[in-house]
């Protein structure tokens, strides 16, 4: 009884498996990151919680495959319809942002946050409902990327080329998303105006037209369409493996929005034991 029990031996990993969930991971990394610059670009200029980031790649998805069949059918199959599909259906989902934000958020600027939240969530549902009315509920599957539907073999392990391509467009739309915001007149104003707006706008910058470029491009950058055969599913504004930013986005914003509330009432409780409120004064 008193001997001292042998533990198992753990499972060793091998290079092979280890280089394929590590490519794997990176992969999913650079599709999260795609996703995630659009919505960080937002928040940082506009400060609106978008909580229908997820909803627009989504819509995005959806216009892609409509675009994609309706210029297959008229170029063929391959690369001359597939891949200007994807640029218009990312134009698209700019231009529906940039009109949202024209018709609904412009006004909510200087909105408490929960009242954001909640107009956002708005757009999620009619989004959501928008899609199922137009393409219904039931799978949809779309056609691989053209040179990107094979694998590579990396130490005995097969590898998708897709995967790859996603490695490698992540660390790109950084590089020029860092030039944009750095190397620019457009950068600086983005630069300028998450800084302080009222300055920028003394200096005498539109700054209606400034948030809905940004908000236009954060939409666009949302835009990303997957190359495996993947289905597209109505009413899951937050797909697959971009779940993470919206849900993660979210939680964040909702802590930090009752944390606020919550300080916001227990200084307010506290000044009105001290006596350091000022009241109404009423005349008459």
């Amino acid at each position: 009884p008193g001997r001292l029990r042998a533990q198992p031996a753990l499972p060793r990993v091998s290079l092979a498996s280890f280089l394929l969930q590590l490519l794997n991971g990176l992969s999913s990394a650079s599709a999260l990151f795609l996703v995630a610059a659009g919505l960080t670009l937002i928040f940082g200029v506009t400060r609106i919680v978008n909580f229908a980031h997820g909803s627009l790649y989504m819509l995005g998805a959806y216009c892609a495959y409509a675009l994609t069949e309706a210029l297959a059918s008229v170029l063929g199959r391959g690369g001359a319809s597939f891949w200007p599909a994807m640029l218009l259906a990312a134009l698209a989902v700019a231009a529906i942002g940039a009109l949202l934000e024209a018709l609904l958020l412009k006004r909510l600027y200087a909105a408490p946050e929960l009242l954001q939240l909640t107009a956002t969530f708005a757009v999620v549902l009619i989004v959501r409902d928008v899609t199922l009315a137009a393409w219904g509920a039931e799978d949809l599957l779309g056609p691989r990327a053209p040179g990107l539907a094979g694998t590579f073999e990396i130490f005995g392990r097969a590898i998708p080329q897709y995967d790859l391509f996603l490695i490698a467009v992540g660390p790109l739309v950084l590089l020029a998303l860092t030039w944009l915001v750095t190397r620019t007149r457009f950068g600086m104003l983005i630069r300028a105006a998450s800084e302080d707006r009222v300055l920028t706008g003394a200096l005498g910058v539109d700054q209606a037209r400034l948030f809905t470029a940004v908000f236009a491009l954060g939409a666009f950058l949302g835009v990303r369409r997957e190359g495996r055969r993947r289905p597209v599913v109505a009413g899951e504004h937050d797909l697959a493996d971009d779940a993470d930013v919206a849900i993660g986005d979210r939680a964040r914003t909702v802590r930090t929005v009752v944390t606020r509330e919550v300080t916001r009432k227990a200084r307010r409780g506290i000044r009105r034991q001290h006596g350091f409120v000022h009241r109404e004064t009423r005349i008459g």
